[in-house]
């Protein structure tokens, strides 16, 4: 949970430093600039001497406020490359139960992806004066505008 900091002099073979005082084989970096916040991370260790570090991007959080994880330059709020785990433990949704819900425009026109501990996945989409809107991975419709299945 330390931050590090790296410098390599000529001759040395750590020039990582954390948080905590101590050296560090681990390579991380953040740096700030144009383009925002960058989060870097190097592969593995390398402690040879004279050794560049080779960096990855891992996070950057651009001067708008995009997110891009895996990305370096985040298109949306949160653009993500790669997969999302999401869930919850909580009994009354159920295990590794997620929803995620959109609304544009109005009220009456949104919609949402879910999962419970069940096997289906269910997507709705509803439109302004629509009654049908939900489809379950089972094949069948709703005329409700929530899906339990």
């Amino acid at each position: 949970s330390y931050m590090s900091f790296g410098v390599k002099a000529d001759g040395a073979n750590v020039g990582w430093l954390s948080s905590s005082g101590e050296a560090s084989l681990a390579k991380t970096a953040v740096t700030v600039g144009n383009e925002g916040f960058s989060f870097l991370s190097a592969p593995s260790q390398q402690i040879a001497i004279d050794s560049p570090v080779s960096m990855n991007e891992i996070m950057r959080i651009t001067n708008n406020g995009n997110v891009g994880l895996g990305r370096t330059e985040p298109k949306e709020k949160l653009d993500v490359f790669g997969n999302i785990l999401t869930g919850s433990d909580d009994s009354v949704m159920g295990i590794n139960a997620f929803a995620i819900r959109y609304v544009k425009g109005s009220l009456n026109n949104w919609g949402s992806l879910r999962s419970s501990s069940s096997s289906y996945m269910s997507f709705g989409v509803k439109a302004d004066g629509a009654n049908v809107g939900w489809l379950s991975s089972s094949g069948e419709a709703s005329l409700a505008k929530t899906a339990v299945t």
